[in-house]
């Protein structure tokens, strides 16, 4: 061991001079030697001796004990005292100094050594407790670590600044003597006095926790815990030493991401009922539920915006603790004080509208107290939206003030886009159903009508033509019967009968043809026509039927094919010049032109007839109207009809242009040939 010095004080030089020696035999040095208590002080002052042997009894104003009571205090020198002395009092009097020994004279060297051995032991560990005592008091009272020290039963009996700045005081002392379990959050007071009390019985050496302080202003503060028992010599537990980081962030932010995980989960959740959906009801009432189960929300409910004198919005599915809310709220989305709400407001501005506090928020007056006694503290609505409009909104509660992180609200905008989608989807989806069942019985209805037409046709063509079958054999038999020996009274009766008759065929073949139209029982057999020949021919086979030395024709050098059924391009050509004819001035002409487009053949045909009046231009095609200028005329008001379904058959258009003294013409258009 390094050789230590000690300072000798003792009055009698003889046996100052003995303990010397000893000293030096046993190895120590020896850093000085008097008598005076005040030399001595003087001495251990300038040499900072290892120990000081002090005799009680010194010469001079300061006897040992007072000498050893200022070394003691001002140079921290352990003292052992040497006395031949041990009357009570003097011992009671010596102990006030604190001494590291007594030692009565006489001594042995073995006795001498062994006390001064001790007390350099016992200077050097109360050295380093003191020490250690310094460094925990300055990381206590200087530390950035928030710490305290508390009693077995909770009472904190200091606290640093570090932990009173954490809960938001300004001073230490206004927490000490208050009990931890003051400020600890209900939820967790149980963990924390289990783990305290394993803790106290030596169950554990250390107890840690995350927990939850309340802050001086209210708020939680989230603190990971640690504490350790400090025990006695006999190792009982004297007190706690507990030390607390503030992790209030990283719950914050754990906390959210548990809220976004789980909307995220509500998010899938809801896009996978809409597959599943059958109906739009049950798809409301099953997203209500899957964002009540999956975030844990208190309530939620999906309104619809009324176009009601209040602008009324309309409960149509929710889930959670509802207990006749909603029949309270009586929302309105109009500007006014029930439409100022969360959910008014998102569907008045199309945006997301929050009611961070209920209890504080002005806007959120109408429902406060109905909330409030439910449990609710906050809200977001989330418009749907159709085309930019809002037709209603989402609504969600939650049991914590101000709870919505930017991460979550997005999500939930997503959710809300969706369930409008979805929405949409279904009604999309109900109206094509509807549709579907309408076109099946519209086809039932074309079926029946197709039927009932044949059923027509039949009766039109033969049973309506049988009477006239008769009256023309008849007719025919009367002429040869009669010869020529019949005045011509007679020969016109019976000219008239056979106009007629002919009349009455013509009116039944026009109603035949639209009967077999209307109901696609007349197929057209196309095929490629050049009009420049089939034109003239045309009008070559129709010289008994048609004036056509008043056909004037004009046709260009070349014409594209056109993909035609010849029979009713015959019909369609018969009938509008038949009636160019028929309506003009007599000797006047009759202009058929013929005219290539692109991807098509336009035929015009324009008399110089007295026209046609302008409120009956719109109406000539329809079926059995006649114009007011052909109503003494023959026919029923089925040719120009008839004539209109042949020509959209082929996939073409027909119109008319007149006007009143100038004459009509009419036009239409027929696809060309694929080799035109």
């Amino acid at each position: 061991m390094p050789e230590a010095s000690i300072l000798i004080v003792e009055d009698e030089a003889i046996v100052a001079a003995d303990l010397a020696g000893k000293l030096h035999r046993l190895g120590y040095a020896i850093s000085g030697s008097t008598a005076c208590g005040e030399e001595a002080l003087a001495l251990a002052r300038e040499r900072a001796p290892a120990l000081v042997l002090m005799d009680i009894r010194l010469a001079g104003a300061m006897d040992g004990v007072t000498t050893a009571e200022h070394i003691r205090r001002e140079c921290d020198v352990p003292v052992i005292f040497l006395t031949a002395h041990s009357d009570r009092a003097t011992l009671e009097r010596a102990k006030l100094t604190e001494p590291f020994g007594y030692i009565l004279k006489p001594y042995d060297e073995l006795e001498l050594e062994t006390h001064i051995e001790m007390a350099l032991y016992k200077h050097q560990a109360d050295e380093a407790l003191r020490k250690s005592e310094q460094r925990f008091r300055a990381a206590f009272d200087q530390g950035g670590i928030a710490m305290a020290i508390s009693s077995l039963d909770g009472r904190l009996l200091k606290v640093n600044a570090a932990f009173a700045v954490m809960l938001g005081y300004c001073d230490e002392a206004a927490m000490v003597t208050s009990s931890y379990l003051a400020f600890t959050h209900p939820d967790d007071l149980a963990a924390n006095r289990a783990g305290i009390q394993r803790l106290a019985q030596g169950d554990i050496s250390t107890f840690r926790i995350d927990k939850r302080y309340f802050h001086q202003d209210g708020h939680l503060v989230w603190v990971d815990m640690s504490a350790v028992a400090v025990h006695d010599d006999a190792g009982a537990p004297k007190y706690l030493v507990t030390h607390a980081s503030d992790i209030t962030p990283r719950k914050l932010a754990e906390e959210a991401l548990k809220k976004t995980n789980r909307t995220l989960e509500a998010y899938s959740h809801s896009n996978q009922a809409l597959l599943r959906a059958s109906d739009e009801a049950s798809y409301l009432q099953e997203v209500c539920r899957i964002i009540v189960e999956d975030c844990g929300h208190p309530l939620v409910w999906i309104g619809y915006a009324e176009d009601d004198d209040t602008r009324s919005v309309r409960p149509v599915a929710c889930s959670g603790f509802e207990e006749g809310y909603l029949d309270t709220v009586r929302v309105s989305w109009a500007d006014c004080e029930r439409g100022r709400g969360p959910t008014g407001t998102a569907i008045r501005t199309r945006q997301v509208a929050c009611c961070r506090d209920m209890q504080t928020d002005p806007a959120f007056l109408p429902w406060r107290a109905q909330a409030l006694q439910r449990g609710y503290a906050a809200s977001i609505a989330l418009p749907m939206l159709n085309d930019e409009r809002a037709f209603g909104a989402l609504t969600i509660y939650f049991r914590e003030p101000d709870p919505f992180s930017a991460e979550e609200v997005a999500l939930l905008e997503k959710l809300a886009s969706d369930c409008a989608f979805g929405i949409t989807t279904l009604r999309m989806r109900a109206a094509h159903a509807e549709a579907e069942a309408e076109r099946e019985r519209l086809l039932d209805a074309v079926q029946l009508h197709a039927s009932e037409m044949q059923t027509f046709v039949h009766l039109v063509s033969h049973d309506l033509r049988a009477p006239l079958t008769v009256i023309n054999g008849y007719q025919s038999m009367l002429m040869d019967y009669l010869g020529t020996q019949v005045d011509e009274f007679v020969r016109s009766s019976i000219d008239a009968i056979a106009r007629a008759s002919k009349q009455m065929d013509v009116m039944i073949d026009d109603l035949a043809m639209a009967a077999r139209l209307e109901g696609g029982q007349w197929p057209l057999s196309r095929t490629p026509l050049g009009l420049a020949d089939w034109l003239p021919a045309f009008l070559q086979r129709s010289a008994q039927a048609l004036e056509v030395q008043r056909v004037q024709v004009e046709l260009p050098e070349t014409l594209p094919t056109i993909n035609a059924d010849a029979d009713r391009l015959e019909r369609i050509m018969m009938n509008l010049i038949s009636n160019a004819l028929k309506y003009s001035e007599p000797g006047t002409l009759v202009s058929v032109q013929v005219q290539p487009r692109a991807g098509e053949m336009a035929i015009t045909i324009t008399d110089r007839g007295q026209g046609i009046a302008a409120h009956d231009v719109p109406h000539l095609f329809e079926k059995f109207y006649r114009a007011a200028s052909s109503r003494k005329a023959e026919g029923i008001g089925l040719g120009l009809y008839v004539t209109r379904l042949m020509v959209e058959a082929h996939g073409g258009r027909i119109r008319v242009d007149s006007e009143a003294g100038k004459g009509s013409t009419f036009s239409f258009t027929l696809p060309v040939g694929d080799d035109g």
